[in-house]
């Protein structure tokens, strides 16, 4: 029945060629329309779907916090910058800040609360209120948790920091935000200020930024550099045309499709251009070797498609399944872009078989005979350096085994040393706006980073109760002398001060109210005196049930950061607190723990999987077995080469192994299909082996050479996950090329005949 139809497909394209090339026209046409419909996220909602326990725990604390998304923008002058005609522009831009779109809070120096007491009175008033240098300095001598925070101990950056409203469930508008931002700075920068753009909105709009330059440096580039390949290789319209355009279809198709589908477009997505650019190129220039071949040995141009469609179909149906089912088990996985990403991968797995089969063959019979070369005399005089690699595999097919199996015992051991981390800043190159701006904030101040948790007190006006209140400062005070911990702001340091100045007004009086009704008091006479949009539900929710402090730490790293996480909440439940961690980071942490089971899932599935097609198809368990060999060995070779440079395992570098084994299967089922086709016909291993290097070495050494030269374009990418995601997989490719063409040959002549 799969040869009847597989005939009949064949019949079908070439003798209906013009149908065939329609029928891919017309789904490519269809397809353009979803390119309108796309649309984008880079914040790390996308990680998870909207029902998720984590993403509803973000939601609810946004409800009683707001966002911990915010712009952090550091203020920094060539001169002096703590002067009263600087600090008056620094109280313009302040309220400037408050215009940006999105923005509903905004904290600075120059709206700072300073609590202090007139005779019998509590004042409340702003920092800036009057323009005297000593008394500011005065002020904030009164206010040391503002060093380190709002402004630098040198008092060279001053910082504003504006909080984006939560929009539950949608992303902010970054280009708009950061568009309000860059006029205000513009308008400033030409007054002599200098300015740090860092915090989580910048950073994420850089994610976004970056992660599209990328791609359009990046792909022209790729595309150019195997367009000038491809007329080295084949020196004919046909050959340098035929491949890029099924490329460029087969691309525009899958991201159809994606608009189509109402998949959100995010940083793991981009890598789809450049996985299913390798797809294609393998399929096409397996067509093209064959009928270039018989092109050259006097065959018609009809005759020549046909035996290479032939010759290839069972190869590339296979390795189409194969690389199919490869990129569909990272669908398996609770982190959303991953799961996107193998579904669309393997969708556009499937379309480039189909659009090879349906664009190729009828270009190649519907073209001049000119663009489809010449026939041309076959020069068997020149000594084949692939005849010559087959013969020192059959003399030492033993050595090269020892050989490999060394090399693939030390890299296993290797890999076992990589390290589960990742550190969001370090995505970005030393040269890139965002990095220089948070290296040069880390100059002056301690802390850059940390999280928001809430401390649950059980009841409606449970964060009055002092026996709470005492409670909780205890925690802080175990939390404070944690060397990582730089800072904790809470609403205990206000209610410390209030009840200073409505007592002695003496820093013998600076502690908690020792009741409720006086922490009720301190809490109404401090909300009286406050501007609005500067209340107190930042840190204590409406029902005076929950409250909110922001600890701030010296680290860097996911892993070092969910190790000190988990501390703070064994901490908090010895000391009876129930805590829940706001914001973002638990996504972080979350995605952090899941990539070594999603990769570990993935790939387990996939060796399966695949070597049970392989099994299926060959009817042989031990060619299924040595089939998967060589494309396990160059996966522990690439994490190798991770362990000894200290690259992480992160999202971006384990979905290099899902990827690449995906297409690194295809050569070694190309190899296999057509030496066990060629031991078949000849009865002969040494000549079945010859005859598949003839045949196919060719095609599997240049597929290679363009894969790695078009992922290693990936090398100039200044979003660091795509640089090192192109260096991997130019290597792992590299790596399967020789293990395919050495280490897979020996295995299958120790077969028995």
């Amino acid at each position: 029945m799969l040869q009847a139809l597989r005939d009949k497909f064949i019949h079908f394209i070439l003798n209906k060629p013009k149908l065939a090339l329609s029928v891919s026209l017309i789904i490519f046409s269809i397809s353009l329309i979803g390119l309108t419909k796309i649309t984008s996220d880079f914040t790390p909602r996308i990680w998870f779907e909207d029902e998720h326990p984590v993403l509803k725990s973000l939601d609810e604390f946004e409800k009683r916090f707001g966002t911990d998304q915010i712009i952090a923008l550091g203020i920094y002058r060539d001169d002096l910058l703590f002067t009263k005609e600087n600090l008056e522009h620094i109280k313009e831009m302040t309220q400037r800040m408050w215009e940006i779109k999105s923005v509903y809070r905004v904290d600075s120096l120059s709206n700072f609360n300073h609590i202090q007491s007139s005779e019998d009175d509590i004042e409340i008033s702003p920092l800036f209120e009057s323009m005297d240098l000593k008394a500011i300095n005065k002020k904030l001598d009164l206010n040391p948790d503002l060093y380190n925070n709002l402004i630098s101990k040198d008092q060279a950056v001053i910082f504003i920091r504006a909080q984006i409203k939560p929009l539950f469930g949608k992303a902010p508008v970054y280009e708009e935000i950061m568009e309000d931002l860059n006029k205000l700075t513009d308008e400033y920068e030409e007054k002599g200020f200098k300015f740090l753009k860092v915090g989580s909105i910048p950073i994420t709009h850089a994610f976004k930024e970056i992660s599209l330059s990328d791609n359009l440096k990046i792909i022209p580039f790729m595309f150019g550099f195997i367009f000038l390949l491809l007329i080295y290789f084949y020196r004919s319209i046909l050959g340098i045309f035929a491949p890029m355009l099924v490329s460029f279809i087969t691309i525009l198709t899958v991201f159809g499709i994606l608009g189509f589908s109402g998949v959100i477009f995010n940083s793991i997505l981009a890598a789809i251009p450049g996985i299913i650019l390798a797809i294609c190129l393998a399929d096409t220039i397996h067509i093209l070797t064959s009928y270039y071949q018989k092109r050259h040995e006097g065959e018609a141009v009809k005759s020549a498609i046909s035996y290479s469609i032939e010759k290839n179909f069972l190869a590339t149906v296979l390795t189409t399944l194969t690389t199919t089912v490869s990129f569909l088990t990272i669908a398996f996985t609770d982190l959303i872009p991953l799961s996107d990403l193998g579904v669309l991968a393997g969708v556009g797995s499937v379309l480039a078989w189909l659009n090879t089969y349906l664009i190729l063959p009828p270009l190649i019979l519907l073209c001049p005979p000119a663009w489809s070369l010449q026939r041309k005399p076959v020069d068997t005089s020149a000594p084949n350096p692939l005849l010559k690699l087959s013969s020192f595999i059959l003399n030492n097919k033993t050595m090269i085994i020892i050989v490999f199996s060394a090399l693939s015992l030390t890299s296993l051991y290797l890999s076992t040393q990589n390290e589960v981390n990742s550190d969001p800043v370090k995505y970005f190159r030393d040269s890139t706006t965002i990095k220089k701006a948070y290296y040069k904030s880390k100059e002056h101040f301690r802390g850059l980073r940390g999280i928001d948790i809430e401390i649950d007190s059980g009841l409606a006006d449970g964060v009055k109760d002092p026996v709470f209140l005492n409670k909780v400062e205890a925690f802080f005070k175990r939390l404070e002398k944690k060397s990582d911990v730089v800072q904790i702001s809470s609403v205990l340091t206000i209610l410390k001060k209030m009840n200073k100045y409505l007592l002695s007004g003496t820093d013998k009086d600076l502690v908690l109210p020792n009741s409720q009704e006086k922490v009720a008091e301190a809490l109404m006479l401090y909300s009286f005196g406050l501007p609005q949009g500067l209340g107190l539900d930042n840190l204590v929710s409406i029902d005076n049930r929950f409250l909110k402090f922001k600890l701030r730490w010296t680290l860097e790293t996911t892993k070092e950061a969910v190790a000190t996480h988990e501390e703070i909440y064994k901490i908090a439940d010895e000391m009876g607190l129930k805590i829940r961690t706001g914001g973002y980071f638990p996504i972080y942490a979350k995605v952090n723990g899941l990539v070594v089971d999603s990769f570990l899932k993935s790939m387990s599935m996939a060796i399966v999987l695949v070597s049970l097609i392989i099994l299926i198809v060959f009817r042989n368990f031990k060619l299924a077995l040595l089939a998967m060999l060589p494309n396990v060995i160059p996966l522990t070779m690439g994490a190798a080469f991770m362990s000894i440079f200290d690259i992480y395992i992160d999202i971006g570098t384990s979905i290099v192994s899902a990827i690449c084994l995906g297409i690194a299967v295809d050569d070694t089922i190309h190899f296999v299909t057509h030496f066990e086709l060629n031991r078949k016909k000849y009865q002969d291993t040494k000549i079945a082996l010859e005859r598949t290097f003839l045949s196919t070495g060719k095609a599997l050494v240049l597929t290679t050479i363009l894969l790695v030269v078009g992922f290693g374009s990936f090398i100039m990418a200044d979003f660091l996950p795509n640089h090192y995601f192109g260096i991997l997989c130019a290597i792992v490719l590299s790596f399967a090329l020789i293990t395919d063409l050495l280490f897979l040959p020996a295995l299958l002549l120790l077969r028995k005949k």
